[in-house]
């Protein structure tokens, strides 16, 4: 007994220096173990990966399954990428139009032209300008976006999102009615 508590003694280490030495060298021991298992799971999970890709009666199919989902998430990202850049580039646009250093005349955006859509076109034609500082100001020849009659028919503010018109030019006024009769007799059919 007397023997093994000597050699326990003596193989102790009896400073800190010692005693943080030996804390040391396990720690890299563990390092290292810890490498060695994470590599042989890695390998493993990579060999497991080639041989369901490579398979030689089904890897055909999978190899091109995975390049249809990686074409498909591609193009996914590259249609949000350039429905951003749209997005900042009318930001942009509307600011320097905001700012006066642009008239809202100036060019209609191709991709509006081309598909028919006029709306462009609109916001510049047939509108106020209402309270808009002087000549010169940032903003001046910036149009008022709400009409006169938009301002006699709702107020200051303009139409509220979803409101009804309570008056229409009469060829509007005349589609608005057909669409209303076809309507009720497609419910009245329906029903």
């Amino acid at each position: 007994m007397k023997d093994l508590l000597s050699r326990i003694r003596r193989e102790m280490p009896d400073t800190d220096k010692d005693r943080y030495d030996a804390a040391y060298e396990r720690g890299q021991a563990q390092a290292r173990s810890g490498l060695l298992f994470g590599g042989l799971v890695f390998g493993a999970m990579f060999g497991a990966a080639l041989m369901y890709l490579f398979d030689p009666s089904r890897g055909a199919g999978r190899r091109a399954e995975l390049a249809s989902r990686a074409t498909g998430i591609r193009k996914d990202l590259a249609r949000t990428a350039s429905g951003r850049v749209e997005d900042l580039q009318n930001r942009a646009r509307g600011a320097t139009i905001e700012a006066g250093f642009r008239n809202p005349d100036e060019g209609v955006p191709a991709h509006a032209a081309s598909r028919g859509d006029d709306r462009a076109a609109k916001a510049s034609n047939g509108t106020a300008v209402i309270g808009l500082p002087a000549d010169g100001a940032p903003g001046a020849n910036v149009p008022d976006p709400i009409k006169p009659e938009e301002i006699e028919q709702y107020g200051a503010s303009g139409p509220v999102a979803g409101a009804t018109l309570t008056s229409l030019e009469p060829e509007e006024e005349s589609e608005a009615a057909e669409r209303d009769a076809k309507r009720a007799s497609e419910g009245r059919a329906a029903g």
